[in-house]
């Protein structure tokens, strides 16, 4: 409705000015901390937050736009400001929600016909099945059970488990 019956511009004031910039200053500093620590401990939860405070910068950014062209008599700019923000909000919930639906759904990380060829081609295995793989390439968790055969012995099959897990490890 502001577009269609434009009202009086924001107030510009110097003091709205620093701390927006004071804002977009802190937003970027924690976001990039967060962002840092999120892929040295493969936390989706801080990489999530290190999204939103980016969000928070590019709101600060329009809200200098505006306070700019208040200052020099632009009108429609806030409407304009506002509805782009509204946009790039939706944008980022549905990719925050794509991204962190998927562990919570326990969606397969990995082909599991990929796994299958590594393990099944490794030295005494017979084959595997009830491949489930959940996480992200940070933190990626993976069950499936193997056949070995039943005439070697247990510190064999240990060891054999023990290359499995390595061979998938280099793999992925």
């Amino acid at each position: 409705s502001r577009l269609l019956n434009p009202t009086e511009p924001p107030i510009f004031s110097l003091w709205g000015l620093a701390i927006v910039f004071g804002s977009v200053a802190l937003n970027i500093g924690v976001s990039t901390y967060e962002r840092r620590i999120a892929k040295r401990v493969g936390s989706s939860f801080l990489e999530a937050d290190a999204l939103h405070n980016q969000s928070d910068i590019f709101i600060a950014l329009g809200v200098l736009t505006t306070l700019a062209c208040t200052y020099f008599g632009i009108r429609y700019v806030d409407a304009i400001v506002s509805i782009l923000i509204s946009l790039y909000l939706g944008f980022l919930s549905v990719s925050l929600f794509q991204f962190n639906v998927k562990p919570l759904v326990d969606h397969s990380a990995l082909d599991p016909e990929v796994v299958k060829d590594i393990v099944s081609n490794t030295d005494g295995v017979l084959h595997c099945h009830h491949i489930r793989s959940r996480g992200n390439l940070n933190q990626m968790f993976l069950d499936l059970n193997i056949h070995l055969p039943g005439s070697i012995s247990l510190d064999r099959a240990h060891q054999i488990t023990h290359n499995v897990e390595e061979r998938l490890k280099t793999a992925f």
